[in-house]
C-alpha cells in the first residue's frame, strides 16, 4: 500500500511523482516499467521511491485507483433520456381490453428492466469517451492489453445471475475493444447497444 509518508508529503511534490508514475505506467505495460525512470524524472533519491511505496506494483495499483477516481468523477450524470439510445418496447394500447393488476406489474417490470439496460449502456459510453480525452488513456490502454488479469480483482462468482453475468461480460469486453482499438469505438458501441437490446423482455 501507499505508505503514509507519501501522502503527507506537499501536494506539488505529491503531483510531480504521480505525473512521473503515469508517464512511465503509460509509456509501457508494467512488467516493462522502470522505478529508475520514475526517479530520474521526479529526481528523488531511490530509497525515497521505497519509503512512498512498497514496490513498483504498489505505485501502480496507486495510480490505477487515483485514474479511475478521476475518470469516474469526469463522468456526467447518467440518466440522460434524451441520449439513451436504448428504447422500451412497449405493448400496443390499441386492443379496448381493460389491462389487469397483472399485466401492469409485467408493464412495470419490462420498463424497470429497460431503463436498467439505458443506464448500463450509458454509463459504458460515458467511461470510454471519458477515458479516451483523459490523461489517462495511454496508462488504460496498457491496462486492457496487459495488466487487467492481475488488477482487475474479479474473482469467478458462481452465484452471479444469468442476466447480470451477460451485461457485466457485454460491458467489460466492449470497454476493452474500445481501449485497444478507439478508431472502432463507435462500432463496438453499436454492437452493445444492439446485443442489449437482445436482453430487453418481450412486450
Amino acid at each position: 500500500m501507499v505508505t503514509p509518508t507519501f501522502l503527507r508529503l506537499p501536494e506539488a511534490k505529491r503531483e510531480h511523482i504521480e505525473q512521473a508514475l503515469l508517464d512511465e505506467f503509460s509509456r509501457v505495460p508494467l512488467p516493462q516499467a522502470q522505478v529508475s525512470n520514475i526517479v530520474q524524472q521526479t529526481g528523488i533519491a531511490r530509497g525515497a521511491f521505497y519509503r512512498y511505496f512498497t514496490d513498483i506494483d504498489d505505485a501502480y495499483q496507486y495510480m490505477l485507483n487515483l485514474a479511475l477516481r478521476d475518470i469516474h468523477s469526469g463522468i456526467s450524470a447518467y440518466e440522460r433520456p434524451e441520449q439513451s439510445h436504448i428504447q422500451p418496447q412497449m405493448q400496443s394500447q390499441s386492443t379496448s381490453k381493460p389491462v389487469t393488476q397483472s399485466q401492469e406489474q409485467n408493464q412495470h417490470t419490462s420498463c424497470q428492466r429497460n431503463n436498467e439496460l439505458q443506464q448500463y449502456y450509458q454509463r459504458t459510453a460515458d467511461f470510454i469517451h471519458t477515458t479516451a480525452n483523459s490523461r489517462y488513456y495511454r496508462m488504460m490502454f496498457w491496462y486492457y492489453q496487459d495488466n487487467a488479469a492481475q488488477y482487475a480483482n474479479q474473482q469467478p462468482n458462481p452465484q452471479i445471475d444469468a442476466h447480470n453475468w451477460t451485461i457485466a461480460t457485454l460491458t467489460h469486453q466492449t470497454i476493452r475493444d474500445c481501449m485497444l482499438d478507439p478508431d472502432n469505438s463507435s462500432k463496438y458501441l453499436a454492437r452493445l447497444e444492439q446485443s442489449l437490446h437482445l436482453l430487453q423482455p418481450l412486450p
